[in-house]
């Protein structure tokens, strides 16, 4: 039997007998690791098998609005990659909701807090929003990139020097307010990187759109150019049929004249 965290022995029978246990709850408790660690290396974690990512989000909402109602966040009907390209793309904050379905707080949190209507107005407004439970493949795999800590989990991820950054972590069970204000606070601390990403695509939007008329300015320049050099060579063509034509006919007559001249002599 585990000794409770925070709970020291009594008097001297008490620490005796915590001394004399000691050892065997040592090794009670090595054996036990290694019967953990023995299970997970031959049977190991269903979860960590991707079998239908999209599957598991789809499943996931469908199994929220039953239990929560329509009313929530906009869900990222994709997989978590697919969810992160869209944001880079889009040049939106992105925030992830890994729903622990057994942990205690998930229930309150989704009801109370998750589904305000505040702070869905807020998290459509301000977001690309993706969730998924743990309990999927998809999830779990989520779970082992982002490594947190207990449940409800939130994290907001932004693009900062040209890669998708997590910015803020919020665990554990957290009223509206709270969540509103902290989303808030490192949405504005982090929106200048984001206004620096959308001037510097504009600008190479602009370059390319430059380059893009001028490449079709050449282009077209090319054609005429082309169309001069075809029309100039069907006239010196045309030149040069009609000459020839001109000196057939002047010898057709010639040899036609010292015919007639042959027989009348």
């Amino acid at each position: 039997m585990r000794q409770p965290q925070g709970l020291q022995p009594q008097g001297l029978v008490g620490w005796t007998f915590y001394i004399f246990l000691l050892p065997f709850r040592f090794v009670y408790s090595t054996l036990l690791d290694l019967i953990r660690f023995t299970f997970r290396l031959f049977r190991p974690d269903p979860r960590r098998a991707l079998t239908d990512p999209v599957g598991d989000v789809m499943r996931f909402i469908k199994n929220f609005e039953e239990a929560y109602g329509s009313f929530h966040p906009t869900f990222y009907r994709g997989t978590y990659s697919q969810a992160l390209t869209d944001a880079k793309k889009e040049l939106k904050f992105m925030l992830v909701y890994l729903h622990g379905d057994d942990h205690q707080d998930t229930d309150d949190f989704c009801r109370r807090t998750l589904c305000d209507p505040e702070v869905v107005q807020f998290v459509n407004q301000r977001s690309l929003f993706w969730a998924c439970s743990v309990s999927t493949s998809e999830g779990y795999r989520v779970s082992q990139a982002l490594q947190e800590n207990t449940y409800p989990f939130l994290a907001l991820i932004v693009l900062r020097d040209a890669r998708m950054t997590v910015v803020a972590r919020i665990e554990g069970m957290v009223e509206k307010r709270f969540l509103m204000d902290k989303l808030n606070l490192v949405i504005t601390d982090n929106e200048a990187s984001l206004m620096l990403a959308r001037a510097d695509r504009q600008n190479r939007d602009l370059n390319q759109s430059i380059r893009q008329e001028q490449d079709v300015a050449y282009q077209e320049s090319l054609r005429a150019d082309q169309e001069k050099v075809r029309r100039k060579k069907e006239e010196h063509e045309r030149q040069e049929k009609e000459q020839e034509e001109e000196r057939n006919k002047i010898i057709e007559e010639e040899l036609h004249r010292e015919v007639i001249g042959y027989m009348v002599c």
